[in-house]
Order: C-alpha cells, then structure tokens, then sequence
C-alpha cells in the first residue's frame, strides 16, 4: 500500500514537472517571437527625402539605350541603373563617398568613372577626379569606392558623377552611361551625437531619416554583404527599394557584388 502511494506521488510529480517545462518553453518561445518582431519594426529604414528641392541637374535611373553595348546581342534586363531616387538630390556626410550602380550582364571589361564639380548654376563643370574600373562578369549591383587618396568632397558643393560602360575597352559616343547627383553637407550636432552610439541596422535608419542616400545606401549594402544569409536585411534592402520617394523596383531583387 505504502508503494502504490509513493508510486502515485512520483508520477504525478513528473507530469506535473513536464507540463511545467512545456509551458515555460512555449511561453519562452512567444517572447522570442515577440521580440524578433519587435525588433524587426524597430529597424525599418526609410528614406526621408530631404526638403530642399529638386536638383538643377536631374539624373539617375535606367540608361536610356538599356546599358549595353551594341556587341551585346541579348536583350538585357535590368537596365544599367544608378541606384539612386532620380526625384531627389543625392546627399551624404562623407568625404569619400560610396556609389552604387547596377550592372547587367553584358561583354564589356571596363567601366570609365567621373566625379565633377557643379557650378553654382549647375551647368558648367570642373573635373574633381576620374578612373578606370575593372567590371566583374556577372550582373549585380556593385559598388564604386572614391579612395582616400582621392580628393574629398567639400561640404556645400555638388557633383556629378558619371559611370560610362567601356564597350571593346573604348569610350565611344553610343556607350552606356547613367549618371548622378551627389553634395556633401556639414553634419549636425544632435544627429552626430546619435551616430556616435548607433550601430548597424540603426545606424543605417539614422541616415535615411536624414536624407543621406548615399551613405545609407552603402551602409545598408555592407551590413548585407557581412551577412549573406541574413534575410532581415534582405527584406529591409528590398522594402527600401522598393519604397514610393524611392522607385527602384527593377533592381530590388538583384545580388550584391563584392
């Protein structure tokens, strides 16, 4: 009698043990869930456009003649794209800015790219610097770096850059091009102080909110190619491009070369 007694105490202790740790589980795994979600919310990055009007010199988007070279046979799509909003000016904090341009795939070797300084009216124009980049052999979105030893952007000045496709290694009057509008401006006070203590995706949030395209952009770009396989950031890349003061949709989807 005594056994059964204790024999009916230890079994109604170990169901009484599991239900406990299968609650504690589930309600461990909803908090997880939460907080992933929360956090995802936390870290939508938006373009906010900056209010100060159209630039004088518009461009960016899809090269007119589709970005290939006429040896190229095969219809192509994407086109060659400056990945930038073509309705807002292009803005960043940087020196030596970073520039994305999406390259489809196409025979050519080189890429011709310039950097020129605007005058105040926006149409006459001084060479700031210019070089030859090597194209990897495969269509993506690839990123052009000005090197340190290259003159740094002034604060208060725009620029145009070119990105001129070097079909047969010539540059030629039908060679694809897209081109863009970039201006350094001082950065403030208050949003120093928050990058100062912002990393990562927040970071990249801090920027868009300030109408920094290029430098969120870039940062967006780099947190994803550290992370490959991180699909936040593939879903946040592709709700930023594919955004309304945006409108990249074309290349939403298309891979990151390194």
């Amino acid at each position: 009698m005594n056994n059964r007694g204790w024999l009916k105490k230890q079994l109604s202790l170990t169901f009484f043990l599991g239900l406990s740790l299968t609650l504690s589980g589930s309600l461990f795994s909803q908090t997880s869930i939460a907080q992933n979600t929360a956090k995802a919310n936390q870290t939508r990055v938006v373009f906010k456009p900056p209010d100060r009007g159209k630039p004088k010199d518009t461009v960016g988007g899809a090269s007119r003649d589709g970005g290939k070279c006429r040896e190229d046979s095969q219809e192509i799509s994407p086109y060659l794209t400056a990945v930038i909003p073509a309705q807002h000016p292009g803005l960043t904090i940087q020196e030596h800015p970073k520039i994305l341009v999406y390259l489809p795939n196409i025979s050519a070797e080189k890429a011709f790219f310039s950097l020129r300084e605007l005058s105040s009216d926006g149409y006459n124009q001084q060479e700031h610097y210019q070089t030859i980049l090597s194209l990897p052999q495969a269509s993506g979105i690839i990123t052009v770096e000005l090197p340190k030893d290259a003159p740094k952007l002034e604060i208060g000045k725009i620029y145009k850059w070119s990105f001129v496709v070097m079909c047969n290694n010539q540059l030629r009057p039908d060679s694809p091009v897209v081109e863009g509008t970039i201006e350094r401006i001082a950065l403030n006070s208050p949003l120093s102080e928050q990058l100062q203590k912002a990393l990562g995706l927040e970071r990249v949030a801090l920027y868009g909110q300030a109408g920094l395209w290029y430098d969120a952009i870039s940062s967006l770009a780099q947190l994803r190619q550290n992370e490959p396989k991180n699909l936040e950031l593939v879903t946040i890349w592709q709700d930023l491009l594919n955004s309304q003061m945006v409108e990249l949709n074309a290349i939403a989807n298309q891979p990151l070369i390194q």
